[in-house]
């Protein structure tokens, strides 16, 4: 029988993937494609870390396959610094959060004498998920000294009002906001993602929703007694279509091989990188 596996503890591998990504080395040992740099800058990872942690990461039977992780980060950091940049976006949710640390490397000592800092400083951060995660990255933040630049809003956002938590934090539902959910939909029933859709669409004069998507076929060629199996539940076939019948936009959308490509990171995608993809739909104020 194959042992159940909480999803809230997939949150601290994921980093430690992300860590070991970040790498040099690990680029230069792999040969993938014609990359031999990092896609995405994770040093502060190891914070939440052990070596153990590490370890396991680097073990990973599919750590070949991570790269997707890298390129998916990649891409979502770059779409995240536009907003802020260019649109000027001073709202950001992290959906799901995690041991994320993008909140934590915009504080004012990590963009100290850089060109954006003004910009960054006058971004709101908001993580939400749930209490023995964020608990946990709170309590490293402090032992270390250090500004994690975000409100925490314990909650499991699937069950939960966490549009009514957010209120009650004082964010301006009249701005602007990105909302990041990233590595979070596969996880969840259909129900459940519409559903948080649908919140932020009722409360949300204007904003943009970063997440990632496998094509439901994905999920369905998984083995039956494979741990994917219990992990994943839910994937999109026609992204265009989920959004129509959502009344939102897509305004943009980022097949993940496709990326890989991009990124020089594999010349020949896999056929499961190919039925991954990155997208970011909306609603704006007419």
């Amino acid at each position: 029988m194959q042992t159940k596996i909480e999803v809230s503890k997939t949150a601290k591998p994921v980093m430690a993937v992300k860590y070991v990504t970040s790498q040099p080395s690990f680029w230069q040992k792999m040969s993938y494609g014609n990359r031999q740099t990092p896609l995405a800058h994770n040093e502060s990872a190891r914070l939440f870390l052990n070596e153990e942690d590490i370890n396991n990461a680097e073990k990973r039977p599919d750590i070949k396959q991570i790269k997707t992780v890298s390129s998916r980060e990649r891409w979502i950091n770059k779409q995240y610094e536009k907003y802020i940049k260019e649109n000027n976006y001073q709202q950001v949710i992290i959906l799901g959060a995690g041991f994320d640390i993008r909140a934590y490397k915009k504080n004012i000592e990590n963009q100290k004498d850089k060109k954006n800092a003004p910009k960054y400083a006058q971004v709101r951060f908001w993580e939400i998920d749930k209490a023995e995660i964020l608990d946990e990255k709170e309590n490293i933040f402090k032992g270390h000294g250090l500004d994690k630049n975000a409100t925490y809003l314990r909650a499991d956002y699937t069950k939960e009002d966490f549009i009514q938590i957010l209120t009650s934090s004082n964010i301006d539902f009249q701005l602007p906001t990105l909302i990041i959910w990233e590595g979070n939909t596969m996880y969840l029933e259909k129900e459940q993602i519409l559903l948080v859709i649908q919140k932020l669409k009722l409360a949300f004069s204007e904003f943009s929703l970063l997440f990632d998507y496998f094509e439901q076929k994905t999920i369905d060629s998984l083995a039956p007694n494979s741990v994917l199996k219990n992990l994943w539940k839910t994937g999109i076939n026609d992204i265009n279509e989920f959004v129509k019948q959502n009344d939102l936009m897509v305004l943009t959308s980022q097949n993940i091989g496709e990326l890989e490509i991009h990124y020089g990171v594999d010349n020949a995608p896999c056929e499961r990188a190919m039925q991954y993809s990155l997208c970011d739909i909306g609603q704006r104020p007419f």
